[in-house]
């Protein structure tokens, strides 16, 4: 039994992910990147339309100026309820020309930033977890149109960084691998560069020595 119980201790401690490191991580799964994308997005959206000066307006429609960015989706739902709040009627988004001198308004917005990235890997102590900064930045410029008049009627713009630390080990579960958008590329520490071409052979000598142990 004595025998067993140091097996389980030294696999804990030698091999990676062993059941003692696991148990002792007890923070709280961070937000996704795509929960944490979309709500910067609700922010910016806010943010874009604090000052917006129309209620119960003429119709509009919600339209792209120019490469329309993964994320544009959740600007546009974002954009859509704050201009319901507003009185507003937001058609379904069509092409530019279809809408040409049907009595309506045009928001058009643009991205000149839109972009999710992982920085600044750090380990707060030897043996510690790393953790890495999250970060999206975004640049956006919207402005509303007469559509009968080819008039300009308002216009505003919105830049931001919204940040946060995540652990890195919990990346797996944050990313969404089947959109490059919101799967960025981690960066590594110096300790892990030097650390990752040892790791087999660390797992290797823990077997070893527990085999060693139930032996005697």
């Amino acid at each position: 039994m004595a025998r067993c119980i140091r097996l389980l201790l030294v696999l804990s401690v030698l091999v990676p992910g062993g059941a003692l490191a696991q148990s002792a991580d007890s923070i709280t799964t961070p937000p996704t990147h795509t929960d944490f994308v979309r709500t910067a997005l609700e922010v910016t959206a806010q943010n874009a339309f604090a000052d917006f000066p129309y209620r119960r307006g003429k119709p509009l429609w919600i339209m792209a100026d120019g490469n329309r960015p993964d994320a544009a989706g959740w600007f546009e739902a974002a954009t859509t309820r704050e201009l319901y709040d507003r009185g507003m009627l937001v058609r379904q988004p069509r092409a530019p020309g279809s809408i040409v001198g049907d009595g309506s308004w045009l928001l058009r917005y643009q991205f000149s930033e839109c972009r999710l990235e992982l920085t600044d890997p750090t380990r707060y102590s030897f043996l510690g977890r790393i953790w890495l900064r999250r970060s999206f930045t975004v640049g956006l410029a919207v402005s509303l149109w007469d559509v009968d008049n080819d008039e300009l009627l308002w216009t505003n713009s919105a830049d931001s960084t919204f940040r946060d630390w995540i652990p890195k080990r919990f990346l797996p579960a944050l990313a969404d691998t089947s959109v490059a958008f919101l799967s960025p590329d981690a960066p590594t520490t110096a300790w892990e560069r030097a650390v990752r071409p040892g790791l087999g052979a660390t797992a290797a000598v823990g077997a070893l020595t527990a085999l060693f142990l139930i032996i005697r």
